[in-house]
């Protein structure tokens, strides 16, 4: 495990997976309810688990035009 995947919290708001993933919340949030993408809810949002998102992302090819995934960093961002 590298120290980006270290620092990273053990559970990510939909809006940092797409960041992560160069993808839309909206585009996450679908991932989520077609279970393509492990989540709990929380409240009215879903939180993602880190382990959960690093096994999608190694799978994980992004469709046609937009952007690529940027790497994961740790940071308060």
């Amino acid at each position: 495990m590298d120290d980006a995947t270290y620092m990273m919290p053990e559970y990510l708001s939909t809006g940092e997976v797409a960041r992560i993933l160069g993808v839309s919340r909206v585009a996450v949030t679908l991932m989520v309810q077609q279970k393509k993408l492990p989540a709990i809810r929380v409240g009215r949002s879903w939180a993602v688990p880190k382990d959960a998102l690093l096994e999608f992302a190694r799978a994980y090819r992004k469709g046609p035009g937009g952007r690529k995934p940027k790497a994961v960093t740790g940071g308060n961002t």
